[in-house]
């Protein structure tokens, strides 16, 4: 009897909305959907609260007089315990009808970098109407997928103890790009498009296509490479460095959005880095032969070697396809279409 019902009550009210700290303090540092979850517990809470409060003297009759209809007696912990109980189903009965709202704007909140980036920056429906502006910007967002793919590519020609996250979470932005081109691209397919253009969209998807292949290829070379020894012989090990600069090289120059770019120079770096991959070849065959190193090793070393040479091409095609079509959108033929 120290503390009135009343004042007890909205002590109630204000442990529900004290205990929400639990959840924040656990959710720090926590995945986007997390910290979702632990922002509609404390909405839920915050907002029951402020209705509880506002309605107190109200719910205090209504328990009064539910505690004498059902002769439950006069006990002021089985009032509170009552209390308690319709205060959370005040709360369900409130926030239900608005689930679907509270879903969506915590949706749009707490993003990752990774969910940000996967989201597309160019492609709009609202220009699929003009065509010209749609190719525009479908050319804008395989840019956007070209960067991923080199980064990808240059992280794995680096790794040489164990996969990156950082790898995994690209391969995962490319891989939710590549399906809104997808998409996007069938809805220009859909709007009736010019002959030109319905000529040159093709490329996009290859250029789409060159991109996620050389995700996976850079998953593989990531996992090769941290499953491997280095090599003992020291002019072997030079020539496989030397080999894997020229690669990192090509991504530099087959990057279309560097000022400069030249498909071109980049043409010409593949076929030099082709040769010299045969070089490599046949140096390694004869290491084999001469027992300076096991067959097995030799066979990895080579097939990690032809999937950096193929990952090279892959960047090399992508961005002579991609040149194409920046220059198509150029083109009178474009600005006639």
């Amino acid at each position: 009897g120290a503390v009135p019902v009343a004042v007890a009550a909205a002590m109630v009210i204000g442990t529900n909305i004290g205990t929400t700290s639990t959840a924040v303090l656990a959710v720090l540092g926590a995945t986007p959907n997390a910290r979702r979850v632990a922002a509609a517990h404390v909405a839920f809470n915050v907002i029951t609260a402020a209705v509880a409060l506002a309605l107190l003297p109200v719910l205090l009759w209504a328990l009064n007089w539910f505690e004498g209809a059902v002769a439950f007696g006069n006990s002021p912990a089985a009032a509170l315990a009552l209390f308690h109980t319709a205060f959370n189903v005040l709360g369900v009965a409130l926030m239900w009808p608005f689930t679907g709202h509270l879903v969506g704007f915590l949706e749009r909140r707490f993003h990752s970098r990774e969910e940000d980036e996967a989201q597309p920056r160019y492609l709009d429906r609202n220009v699929v109407a003009t065509p010209l502006l749609a190719m525009h910007a479908l050319v804008m967002e395989l840019a956007r997928m070209g960067g991923i793919a080199l980064r990808m590519a240059k992280a794995a020609m680096s790794i040489e103890v164990a996969a990156s996250p950082r790898l995994e979470a690209d391969g995962r932005i490319l891989g939710r790009l590549v399906e809104a081109v997808g998409e996007f691209s069938t809805l220009m397919q859909r709007s009736n498009l010019p002959p030109e253009l319905d000529e040159v969209l093709p490329n996009a998807l290859r250029v789409s296509r060159y991109y996620t292949e050389m995700a996976e290829l850079a998953r593989g070379i990531a996992a090769a490479q941290s499953a491997i020894e280095p090599i003992g012989v020291i002019t072997l090990a030079a020539d496989v460095a030397h080999f894997k600069s020229s690669v990192v090289k090509l991504f530099d120059e087959a990057d279309v959005l560097a000022e400069g770019f030249s498909a071109a120079v980049s043409a010409a770096q593949i076929a030099a880095l082709k040769d010299e991959y045969q070089q490599l070849k046949s140096r390694l065959l004869r290491s084999g032969t001469a027992g300076e190193l096991p067959v097995r090793r030799i066979v990895a070393e080579l097939d990690l070697c032809s999937d950096m040479r193929r990952l090279a091409e892959q960047a090399e095609k992508g961005a002579r396809y991609l040149d194409g079509l920046r220059a198509f959108g150029t083109s009178p033929q474009a600005h006639a279409a």
